[in-house]
């Protein structure tokens, strides 16, 4: 395999995470591929797009790709990883080194190094929206000093005022 053939399958996969595309993801292993991550291993197509579609049906993936490393028909990846649980808010992000094996077009091995020492679990809790409407000359039922007391005022000043 070409460098750019490694690298286009590993962007692959980045995207197929962020997408929740479990298909996808499965799709570029080896009909034997293996995927491990710390404590779990999983064997073979249909069990490695299960794994993904459970986690993305609970989880939203944002991934950043520092760099890629290729040597002939392996690759080792560095990316910044985050998700949210959809359920709770709760965010996760960690540091990660994979490393690839190729064969055949596809990938053989999936192997996750996940740096635990900058593990930073926080919890997002989605701001109250205001029902409020502030209209030109009239009393309004909030005092402007109270709406923008809020830390993050300005940012929900914007959301309400804004055009999607």
């Amino acid at each position: 395999m070409t460098s750019e053939q490694c690298r286009s399958i590993i962007q692959q996969a980045a995207e197929a995470w962020i997408t929740g595309d479990a298909d996808t993801f499965a799709s570029l292993f080896l009909p034997d591929g293996e995927f491990i991550v710390p404590n779990n291993r999983w064997v073979g197509v249909p069990k490695i797009r299960q794994v993904t579609a459970d986690f993305a049906a609970d989880y939203e993936v944002k991934i950043k790709i520092q760099r890629i490393i290729v040597e002939i028909n392996q690759a080792v990846v560095e990316w910044h990883w985050s998700d949210i649980e959809k359920t709770t808010g709760k965010c996760n992000q960690a540091e990660d080194a994979i490393v690839v094996d190729f064969r055949a077009g596809k990938i053989s091995r999936w192997r996750e190094y996940i740096d635990a020492t900058h593990w930073c679990q926080l919890k997002v809790k989605p701001l109250p929206r205001l029902k409020l409407k502030f209209k030109a000359n009239s009393p309004s039922p909030l005092k402007w000093t109270e709406f923008f007391s809020h830390p993050f005022a300005p940012l929900r000043f914007l959301i309400l005022n804004s055009e999607f």
